[in-house]
């Protein structure tokens, strides 16, 4: 057999154990992703389904997941063998155990991310959410930016009452005022912007540097790495072609995930999309949030990026 073959794209509500009983097939490819970036634009174009159609004996299917942490999980599981996600959840996923590498980074400018609050709210400094309720999800990239905001405020995460909630659940409780502020990243950012009035305190630009990764299960990239750089090849090609046309890119978030065009249209406008292969720096850069993880008691046990990182692709265009 030799090809693609696109298959039904699995829910999130299909759990770990399912997607992975049904990877017995050596040909089976699964990538996890999340109704934003890249990833959802080549999902949209066929672009990954067309570069693996020169890649023999892969089956393609697509799991989403509604954010970071829990799609780590199933990579990890080796139920999904490919991703993206923010920073921190990679630090989560790979103290407790997961099997799983460091395949690209995707530098983050810092304008997607936000602590915002009602557009009425009186508050309008950081240093003004003392004793003030702060949604976030534990273990995404929305905590360290509530960290490094507060820090620079001259306050700790003592200094509010954080609230621990998924993105969809801290969508309604910041609607009903059941929240003071919410540090969240786009769509849901420029949702509550656009359509809620809300505004940013402070964007992650400045305040908290990271890069996303795209992270593969490492079982699966050792036994197939021609499918783990056929897909970054079209991941950073979709990328290079989202910059030339941000409007188009726009109305493809728009389409695949129902939403307001105007959201989109912020969201793509600000959407980062760089994809690099690992680099010292970029393992540094990791590694120093993980050790101030370790320091601040977040997580149990070092963890050593340079360990995971997967040196193994090469851009074509770069090789050209």
């Amino acid at each position: 057999m030799g090809g693609v073959t696109r298959r039904t794209t699995l829910g999130l509500g299909l759990g770990a154990g399912l997607l992975a009983a049904g990877c017995a097939s050596g040909d089976r490819f699964v990538i996890g992703f999340q109704k934003n970036g890249v990833l959802l634009a080549a999902k949209h174009r066929g672009d990954i389904e067309a570069a693996l159609n020169a890649v023999p004996d892969v089956r393609l299917d697509w799991a989403e997941f509604a954010s970071g942490p829990p799609l780590l999980e199933a990579l990890g599981a080796g139920a999904v063998h490919l991703g993206q996600t923010g920073d921190l959840p990679t630090i989560f996923a790979q103290a407790g155990g997961g099997d799983l590498l460091y395949v690209a980074a995707v530098p983050l400018a810092g304008q997607s991310a936000a602590i915002v609050v009602p557009g009425a709210s009186p508050v309008r400094a950081v240093s003004q959410l003392r004793g003030k309720r702060v949604a976030f999800t534990r273990g995404s990239s929305a905590q360290p930016l509530v960290q490094n905001a507060l820090a620079r405020a001259g306050m700790t995460m003592a200094d509010i009452e954080a609230v621990d909630l998924a993105p969809p659940d801290a969508a309604a409780a910041f609607a009903s005022n059941r929240v003071d502020a919410w540090a969240i990243w786009d769509p849901y950012y420029a949702q509550v912007e656009v359509r809620g009035g809300a505004r940013a305190l402070t964007t992650a630009q400045g305040v908290s540097r990271s890069s996303g990764f795209v992270l593969a299960n490492r079982q699966f990239t050792n036994a197939r790495p021609d499918v783990i750089r056929a897909t970054l090849d079209a991941m950073r090609a979709t990328a290079d072609w989202a910059k030339t046309d941000r409007r188009e890119l726009g109305r493809i978030f728009a389409v695949e995930t129902g939403q307001d065009p105007a959201v989109q249209a912020r969201v793509a406008e600000r959407q980062d999309l760089e994809l690099v292969p690992m680099s010292d720096a970029a393992i540094r850069q990791h590694q120093a949030l993980a050790d101030q993880m370790l320091k601040d008691g977040v997580i149990p046990r070092k963890v050593d990026v340079a360990s995971a990182a997967w040196r193994g692709w090469t851009p074509r265009a770069a090789a050209a």
